[in-house]
């Protein structure tokens, strides 16, 4: 029993949350929603449902300011965002997710509830103060104003998750989860504010939640600890009329938004009242998890076998692992085993946010799980470290299933999935049997991708010489022959040069034959470049060269050898080399074949050399 106790303690320090992760989840509530109807698609609708639920806030901008997205600044003033730019920055789909919660039974959340619609009210309160004084974003200030209670929010679902209170405070949570919250928000509540409402001063940061509070107090909408009745005594000292009529304005704003779900105050304080709904299937509010079949899950990831590149199934896997295996979060992260560092190379997160490429240090306990699991090829599940660090605090997650992906790839490659948007629990055995699977079709997959790349690799090696890179003969006479057909069953012209270097044998005789070689890949870059992407540009044999010109007169072919000759020339003369050529120039005739035309642009070649080299020569 003390052993379980200590499990849970240590449970509800790594994920505060998993009691209770949404307001919406509670089941009475969550019914009064789906009965409703909201039109999830509307991101106005999604980011107003949102703007309800302090604990899903809080996992959404856990999600929004994770370190995988860049460094984090240390001002959290810079990183103060809104209920809707978080929906706006993440898109609907992702928010959806974090709050595709399991429902839960109402018992003992009368004080959570208490505190909700406290918060409710305190938001809703910042956020007319901050329209009123002009002190700051009112949506900015209404999300400070639905998490200032975040200590109150953690010893509450403490005691709702094993009855006893965490030692966790606001602080704690925002340092290790990288929130934007400080001490405007976390910190210690001033006094009542006097004559606050009357000043023309805008207040600071911290005055602005404390006042709001106090206007939430004054709505009825009291602290789960404050003393009963509201202490209305202490009064904002601005005329009891100014606080009459807030008050009064902020309790009509939360019936309006609460009404606006099929919620009432009443029925939200009610922590009873589920009976009077219908079964589990009316608490249906979203679609977002899946869970599918083995054979769904080959299926639908062999159905990618036609994939052209690494990338392609690199997401192809995250996106499966969203699909088919019910989790949130899926990354394709490369881990060299022997320096210990790691990129991540994919994701599925639902999210539209790019994350940069960088070098992430996993801890050393993640480092030893990892070629744990590299070894075994099993699945290993990643647990947080604290201060949080390594592959889990970059990702901003608590637990993290990895799963290596067998290929001949380096550095080793794993698939590491959470579910850190709704807090539910990873089961190894379950979610890992189901991942390793994934894992396996993956891993065929990435082979029958290397297997086509080393075909199409022989495939050209077969046809390219390796020195100059350019097609081989064998490959240029083919191309030629298919020319001369085209051109004859379209009556377009064809051209043929044939080039040659002057003076080769002496070149490798004085220089060597490195130099050699080095003048024959400066000749046929000159010719890569000039030439057309129709050309057909191949080394003949030794240091002859053959390109093939379809759809070009002779007249205009001879435009092209001045250009080459005066190139190649220029281009020895820049590496130092004594490298000029010489060229034969032929066009299609009626009664042509392949030798024929090659022939007789071989007889212009040596006519260019008998006549001084380093210049053109036409047989027409």
């Amino acid at each position: 029993m003390a052993q379980h106790a200590l499990l849970l303690d240590a449970l509800t320090v790594l994920q505060p949350l998993q009691s209770l992760p949404s307001m919406l989840a509670i089941r009475d509530i969550r019914r009064r929603i789906a009965a409703s109807r909201p039109d999830l698609r509307d991101r106005g609708v999604v980011a107003d449902l949102l703007a309800l639920d302090p604990l899903s806030c809080l996992r959404v901008l856990r999600f929004a300011n994770a370190p995988m997205f860049g460094p984090p600044r240390q001002a959290s003033a810079e990183r103060a965002v809104g209920v809707r730019e978080l929906v706006d920055g993440l898109g609907t789909s992702a928010v959806l997710r974090t709050l595709d919660v399991p429902v839960v039974e109402p018992d003992r959340t009368r004080r959570l509830r208490e505190l909700w619609l406290h918060s409710l009210a305190t938001a809703c309160a910042a956020r007319r103060l901050a329209v009123r004084f002009g002190s700051e974003d009112p949506e900015i200030a209404y999300l400070r104003g639905l998490l200032h209670d975040l200590t109150a929010w953690l010893q509450l679902l403490g005691q709702h998750h094993n009855g006893a209170a965490t030692n966790l405070d606001g602080h704690d949570l925002a340092r290790r989860w990288n929130l934007p919250l400080d001490d405007s928000t976390l910190g210690p509540i001033p006094q009542r504010l006097s004559r606050a409402l009357a000043s023309r001063t805008p207040p600071s940061p911290a005055e602005l939640i404390a006042l709001a509070e106090s206007l939430a107090e004054h709505a009825d909408f009291r602290h789960p600890d404050s003393p009963e009745p509201c202490d209305r005594s202490a009064s904002l000292a601005a005329s009891a009329q100014d606080v009459l009529v807030e008050a009064h304005e902020i309790a009509h704003e939360v019936e309006a938004r609460l009404t606006r779900f099929g919620l009432d105050r009443k029925g939200c304080d009610d922590a009873g009242g589920s009976h009077r709904f219908g079964n589990d299937e009316d608490a249906t509010l979203f679609q977002g998890r899946t869970r599918g079949e083995a054979y769904e899950l080959v299926l639908g990831v062999l159905t990618c076998r036609a994939a052209r590149t690494y990338r392609e199934i690199e997401s192809m896997v995250c996106a499966a692992a969203l699909r088919h295996l019910d989790l949130d979060r899926a990354f394709l992260v490369g881990v060299d085993l022997d320096s210990g560092r790691a990129f991540l190379r994919s994701k599925a997160d639902l999210s539209r946010r790019h994350v940069p490429r960088r070098a992430i240090q996993p801890t050393r306990t993640e480092l030893d799980l990892l070629r744990d699991a590299a070894t075994s090829s099993a699945a290993r599940i990643l647990v947080r470290s604290e201060p949080p660090a390594g592959l889990c605090g970059t990702l901003a997650s608590d637990r993290a299933l990895a799963i290596p992906i067998p290929t001949e790839r380096t550095p080793a490659l794993f698939l590491v999935a959470d579910r850190a948007l709704t807090g539910r629990v990873l089961d190894l055995d379950v979610d890992g049997t189901a991942a390793s699977a994934l894992a396996s079709c993956s891993s065929l997959l990435f082979e029958n991708l290397e297997l086509r790349h080393r075909r199409a690799r022989a495939e050209r090696d077969a046809l390219t010489d390796p020195l100059t890179r350019l097609a081989n003969r064998g490959y240029g006479l083919a191309r030629l022959n298919q020319a001369i057909a085209g051109s004859r069953r379209t009556g377009q012209p064809l051209s043929l040069i044939m080039a040659d270097l002057d003076e080769f044998k002496q070149l490798n005789d004085t220089l060597g034959h490195l130099e050699g070689d080095r003048a024959l890949r400066i000749a046929a870059d000159v010719l890569r470049k000039t030439c057309r992407q129709s050309d057909t540009v191949c080394r003949y044999g030794g240091e002859e060269f053959l390109v093939v010109l379809p759809d070009i007169e002779a007249s205009d072919a001879t435009i092209l050898a001045t250009r080459l000759f005066t190139a190649v020339a220029d281009a020895g003369e820049r590496a130092g080399l004594p490298l000029t050529i010489s060229i034969g120039l032929s066009a299609l005739r009626d009664e042509d074949d392949v030798d024929a035309l090659v022939g007789r642009a071989d007889r212009a070649l040596y006519a260019s050399k008998s006549r001084g080299r380093n210049r053109f020569s036409v047989d027409t």
